[in-house]
This record gives structure tokens, C-alpha cells and sequence, in this order.
């Protein structure tokens, strides 16, 4: 009769344990759900930054050249005038 007992006990003891768990993988497939959709949703953000930043950095190599340009031109231009003041006799 004891052993019969002892095997009930165990047998709710590994009935409980099952539950139990049962419990805890399913609490951890519902938080690796939500880490994934996090990190989707990161990805996402991510990317729209990432984006943004490539445009950015297209314009500043943009601008950055056509300040190379202006200042090109600029010098030309002053080149121009010191000579023209020169040949008129201005200085």
C-alpha cells in the first residue's frame, strides 16, 4: 500500500511538473514572439534612419562639391579682376 502511494504522489508530483512546464514554455515562446517583433520593428526603424542618413550624406557630398566649385570660381574671378585693375593701371 505505501509503494502505491509513494507511486500516486510521484505520479502528482510529474503531473504537476508537466504543467508547470508546459507553462513556462509557452511563456517563453509568447516572449520570444514579442523580442521578435521588437526586433522587426528596431529593423525597421533602422532602416528608415539608415535611409535618411545615406540621403543626408548624399547631399552634404553634394554641397561639398559645389563649394569646391564656388570657390573655384571665386578664385578666377578675383584672378580676373586683380588682372584687369593691373592692365588699367588700379590697384
Amino acid at each position: 500500500m505505501e509503494i502505491n502511494a509513494k507511486l500516486d504522489e510521484h505520479s502528482k508530483k510529474l503531473g504537476e511538473h508537466s504543467e508547470l512546464l508546459g507553462a513556462l514554455i509557452h511563456g517563453q515562446q509568447e516572449i520570444k514572439a514579442d523580442l521578435d517583433g521588437f526586433k522587426l520593428e528596431t529593423f525597421k526603424r533602422f532602416d528608415g534612419v539608415n535611409k535618411r542618413l545615406d540621403s543626408f550624406e548624399s547631399k552634404q557630398d553634394e554641397l561639398a562639391a559645389k563649394v569646391e566649385l564656388l570657390e573655384k570660381r571665386t578664385w578666377t574671378n578675383e584672378s580676373d579682376i586683380h588682372r584687369l585693375k593691373n592692365l588699367i593701371g588700379i590697384k
